[in-house]
């Protein structure tokens, strides 16, 4: 198995995300094993990190593709004038929230039937009975 990238210079100070997203710069992640290249906005990964004081030559996530972090190799670079318009980074989008589903046999239900309470059954208890004509 190979070592990975993560031996500290001794006498370098490791440069950190939040440096990174100082100085404008670009954090670029190549995983060697499947070569799928992205371009990240350092600012943006300060955001999204616990740690932006993290040294920012490691990587932040995992390859996609591999789902591995192991053959990952992070550059930096600053941003040339010729990339505006040309070069992709990949920045947030909007966070989607998806409601989950399961099947279950019916009466096989993990809470109980008094707790799980439908929209239905409350808008039984809340709409005033009809009177008989």
């Amino acid at each position: 198995m190979p070592q990975g990238y993560d031996k500290p210079h001794p006498y370098r100070k490791p440069y950190s995300l939040a440096n990174a997203a100082r100085d404008d710069m670009l954090v670029v992640m190549r995983c060697n094993c499947c070569h799928k290249t992205i371009a990240y906005v350092a600012t943006d990964l300060v955001d999204l990190v616990t740690n932006p004081d993290q040294d920012a030559l490691k990587p932040v996530f995992p390859c996609s593709r591999c789902q591995t972090g192991q053959y990952m190799r992070v550059t930096l670079r600053s941003v040339a004038p010729g990339d505006y318009g040309h070069l992709l980074v990949r920045r947030p989008a909007e966070v989607v929230s998806v409601q989950k589903w399961r099947t279950v046999r019916l009466g096989d239900d993990t809470k109980p039937r008094s707790a799980s309470r439908s929209r239905f059954e409350q808008y039984l208890d809340e709409v005033p009975p009809e009177e008989p004509n």
